[in-house]
């Protein structure tokens, strides 16, 4: 149609300007000639001319100058006067765009200039385009595949997702996968699509009209099973009481988890114990190594074992090794106490008699001068008597062996030398993975990785002989310390993540003489060492806190990402993998367990304070909501009631945070106070001079910052609470998952900082 009018009105314009065509005549044309010439006078009219009268030689030199002249005629080109018709010059625009219609179109241009000047009079669509690949699943590492439009033979891995669009074709067309018919949906009126997961082998083929059929055979390999296996039999480490555990997996597309499972060769009924083993990163399609794992103080501790290996893949397929058998590394005690209790330990283990492990601890604490008469001991085995003869719950068995393995630790090394070369072994591991972190030779992840597990036991090695000295009466250190230690291993945390081997050392060498500097001191009555114990309790309790808020926090996320309608099911190439969905039963238990430490941060602080805030009594129930809601499968539901849990911990840790400012603080500064002006005579501080604590600080209450001679700045309870509402607000915001990402990444970012 667009043709005709084309050409319509060509014939128009034609027609127009052919009725204002003149042939010029003669006259005309001589004088064109005259003109493109530059002869004047007319000269070629001159030559039809003839005398009247005159002198015939006069007249034969007038032609032969006229003959001259016309020797010197010449003829111009035509001009078209289209500047006087286009003053604007689109003429131009018309030219380079026919310029650039040439260049776009190319090699094509003699077929098109034809299609344009003789078209088909015939009604066609353009020629259908048919396009089909696969995609492989995301953690076989493999390409999309494209497939050839006219058919073939291809082997793809089993999960594979088939994508076919169809173009230039008026009738929906159909997609065969085996003898089951799939339609294709419109994207609009000539294209089509369609999607298939593909599991088994099949022939594919597309049928669109009269159009012949697309056929492919497609050959689906199925994801074989990861193979694992122990290639030596494990025994104890060379000078190390840990378990020397070699391994080695394989799989067709790689390992993605490897775990130990143990039994008791005597009760391979029972539970058995799991140890996750950490895989090397790169390619884990054949991987092997060997893990030691310190065993000495769990209750199988020189008991026989078997072990076999636990392999999984991607997909979901688990390969299970050989079961190979051994004893696993204990400890040699020296002190005849303690090798009763170990004794009484293992046996529980094998044969869990109540009754004569009863009778047996009752023996122990009928000689207390064979444990120095140290009270701590006995009535340590008169709790686990007691339990023992009155709780009949599996896991009392447990708790008891902790118990015994804990008392025979002090009988035979006393709680601070333990503790003490426990924090020296972990120091000296801090300072060689740092070490290692700056070898060249060294994986960086790795390396990495062993420093914040190194960092870890640093900072449990610390708690753990801080509370030793406090139990056998040496000076508790103060919050401050404690707080300025914390900051520094935040410091060597953050150091390490950014691969900073050069500033996390030099924090490590901070760190090393704040504690030693703390270790050394000598300070405070028992009135003082007992208001510094509470309010250690209580910054614990409020650290604890802080990990609950966390972990529920986590929980809810779970439950978001596993409710979201949105999740994408397929992933096209040159997009990231879709994250792995959280495991409903891991989380199931995880929420059970974070119900019971909330249970006893509640227990300990009624201890510590007299009063449970509310709002944990409701976190607790929303918690017992949420477990009830992930057993049931109900996602949204639970992610409900984990946001209330969430709401109601921060509410409950601002109330806790209040209270303890109001009673703890206030009355440890007041009886600082009162104890400082009875030594100095109802003078200052300032003017006595005072001791000094590590941080170089005075340790009199009417300090002002006068006195801050070492300077040093500490927040004091206000800014601290101040600093904690900003941390509970920040989780709150983050907690919604509503909000932009932008701003959850930033919220996020804020928190690790934290």
């Amino acid at each position: 149609s667009v043709l005709a009018v084309l050409a319509v009105a060509f014939a128009v314009l034609l027609w127009r300007g052919l009725r204002r065509c003149r042939i010029p005549g003669n006259a005309a044309a001589d004088r064109r000639l005259e003109r493109d010439s530059g002869l004047t006078h007319r000269p070629l009219q001159m030559l039809t001319d003839r005398p009247v009268v005159g002198d015939p030689g006069f007249w034969q030199a007038h032609l032969e100058r006229l003959q001259k002249c016309a020797r010197q005629l010449r003829l111009r080109w035509p001009r078209a006067g289209l500047v006087a018709a286009d003053p604007f010059a689109v003429r131009a625009a018309l030219l380079v765009s026919l310029v650039a219609a040439f260049v776009i179109v190319g090699r094509d241009t003699p077929r098109v200039l034809q299609r344009a000047f003789f078209p088909s009079l015939t009604l066609q669509t353009e020629a259908p385009v048919l396009e089909a690949w696969i995609a492989p699943p995301t953690y076989t590492g493999l390409a999309p595949m494209l497939l050839d439009a006219a058919g073939g033979n291809i082997s793809v891995p089993a999960g594979s997702r088939l994508s076919v669009s169809l173009t230039g074709v008026a009738e929906a067309p159909t997609l065969h996968v085996g003898t089951q018919p799939v339609e294709m949906r419109m994207l609009d009126a000539h294209s089509f699509s369609a999607e298939q997961t593909l599991a088994a082998s099949v022939t594919l083929s597309v049928q669109s009209g009269r159009r012949n059929s697309t056929v492919w055979r497609v050959t689906v390999q199925e994801d074989a099973a990861p193979r694992a296996m122990f290639p030596a039999v494990p025994d104890q480490a060379t000078r190390s009481l840990k378990l020397n555990l070699p391994w080695r997996a394989a799989d067709d597309w790689g390992v993605v988890g490897l775990s130990v499972e143990m039994h008791l060769q005597e009760k391979q009924d029972d539970d058995p114990l799991f140890i996750d083993v950490p895989l090397p990163s790169g390619n884990t399609r054949d991987i092997h190594g060997a893990m030691q794992v310190d065993l000495s103080a769990h209750p199988w501790a020189g008991l026989p074992v078997v072990a076999r290996l636990h392999a999984r893949d991607a997909a979901g397929h688990e390969g299970v090794s050989d079961e190979v058998a051994f004893d696993l590394p204990e400890r040699t005690f020296e002190h005849p106490v303690a090798r009763v209790l170990i004794d009484i330990r293992r046996t529980l283990s094998v044969r869990p008699n109540r009754r004569t492990a009863t009778r047996l601890l009752a023996e122990v604490n009928l000689a207390p001068a064979a444990y120095a008469d140290d009270a701590v001991v006995y009535l340590g085995v008169q709790v686990a008597q007691s339990r023992l003869r009155y709780e009949h719950e599996d896991e009392t068995i447990a708790d008891v062996q902790v118990l015994l393995w804990e008392l025979a630790l002090r009988i035979e090394d006393g709680v601070s030398s333990r503790t003490a070369q426990a924090l020296e072994d972990a120091r000296a591991q801090m300072r060689d993975a740092l070490q290692a972190m700056q070898q060249p030779d060294e994986a960086p992840s790795a390396s990495a990785r062993e420093a914040q597990q190194a960092l870890q036991e640093l900072r449990s090695s610390i708690a753990r002989h801080l509370e030793a000295l406090q139990q056998e009466a040496a000076t508790p250190p103060d919050a401050a310390a404690q707080r300025e230690m914390n900051r520094r291993m935040e410091a060597m945390r953050d150091a390490l993540q950014e691969r900073r081997p050069e500033d996390a050392e030099r924090q490590m060498t901070e760190l090393e003489a704040l504690l030693d500097q703390l270790l050394q001191q000598q300070r405070g009555s028992p009135e003082q060492q007992r208001n510094a114990e509470r309010r250690q309790r209580g910054e614990q309790q409020m650290s604890v806190m802080d990990d609950l808020v966390q972990r529920e926090a986590k929980l809810m996320n779970n439950s978001f990402t596993r409710g979201r309608p949105d999740m994408p099911d397929f992933w096209m190439p040159g997009v990231a993998s879709p994250p792995p969905v959280p495991d409903r039963t891991v989380d199931l238990r995880q929420q059970h367990a974070l119900r019971r430490a909330l249970g006893e941060v509640m227990r300990q602080y009624s201890d510590l304070m007299g009063e449970i805030p509310q709002n944990l009594s409701d976190a607790e129930r929303a918690m017992v909501k949420a477990a009830e809601a992930l057993a049931a499968r109900q996602d949204e539901t639970a992610q409900a009631a984990q946001r209330r849990a969430v709401e109601a911990l921060l509410q409950g840790s601002r109330e806790m945070s209040r209270q303890m400012a109001t009673q703890l603080g206030g009355e440890g500064a007041q009886q600082r106070g009162n104890q400082q002006a009875d030594r100095n005579g109802g003078r200052s501080s300032r003017d006595q001079g005072g001791t000094r604590d590590p941080l170089g600080r005075e340790t009199g209450a009417d300090t002002s910052p006068d006195d801050a001679e070492s300077g040093v700045t500490l927040p004091d309870m206000a800014e601290h609470q101040r600093v904690r509402s900003i941390q509970e607000e920040l989780r709150r915001r983050g907690a919604d998952r509503t909000r932009p990402p932008q701003e959850l990444d930033y919220i996020d970012r804020l928190l690790k900082r934290f």
